[in-house]
């Protein structure tokens, strides 16, 4: 929304409510993003419908060994990311 608020020439780019044809303001645009995400996560928790099956141990496990985890950064630590996968995954 940077480009909107920085944008040399007024009125350019603007956000408006398709029937009533107002403006809308970019920030309440992003409350109204957050406000809809934090709605729908939190009813699904409340619902139950917030989990999945990873047992804590593995979160646990996972915990231990965070200084070594990363991010792959080049096409070379993808692929090798993705050969490491697969042979876990026939090993299963």
């Amino acid at each position: 929304m940077n480009c909107v608020d920085t944008c040399p020439v007024s009125n350019t780019l603007e956000m408006n409510l398709v029937a009533s044809k107002k403006i809308i303001s970019p920030r309440w645009v992003a409350i109204g993003v957050v406000g809809i995400f934090m709605a729908v996560t939190g009813l699904a928790m409340i619902t139950g419908n917030w989990h999945n099956h990873v047992p804590i141990e593995v979160y646990l496990k996972q915990q231990k060994s965070i200084h070594v985890l990363g991010h792959p950064t080049s096409t070379k630590d993808i692929e090798n990311l993705n050969e490491q996968t697969s042979k876990s995954d026939t090993n299963k």
